[in-house]
């Protein structure tokens, strides 16, 4: 068995990457092994640590609350961040107040969350006159 490589980055930190397709990301290391340790049919690569990132995505896509960047090597992560990313569920970010602004006519009309209720009970009336 050749000499296991040491993992430069510990599990727990935060670090800045760059993705294979280029792009920049923010994540928390969650998992580090070495590369085809989890293949049954494929040699483990005991020279390649790798990690696995998971960064916070508020966006709504995910609602577990994070992307998931697997095999990042070491070579891919730029550099450790001074302060710690937490990961939460979506269910857990903070609510932010939503305002848009909608053409009725002439009049121009702002929704916030607060009236979303009454909204959607307008929008309840339209349909059902809509079918009659």
């Amino acid at each position: 068995m050749p000499k296991k490589a040491k993992f430069k980055y510990q599990k727990g930190q935060s670090v800045k990457i760059r993705y294979y397709d280029g792009s920049v990301h923010n994540g928390v290391i969650v998992q580090k092994q070495y590369r085809n340790e989890d293949s049954d049919f494929l040699d483990t690569q005991y020279s390649m640590p790798v990690y696995t990132i998971h960064e916070p995505d508020a966006s709504g896509r995910y609602s577990r609350g994070y992307m998931v960047y697997p095999c990042i090597t070491e070579n891919m992560i730029l550099s450790i961040l001074p302060t710690d990313i937490t990961i939460m569920p979506l269910k857990d970010y903070p609510k932010k107040e939503i305002q848009s602004v909608t053409s009725v006519g002439t009049t121009d009309v702002s929704i916030t969350n607060s009236d979303a209720s009454e909204l959607d009970a307008a929008i309840e009336q339209q349909r059902k006159f809509l079918t009659k």
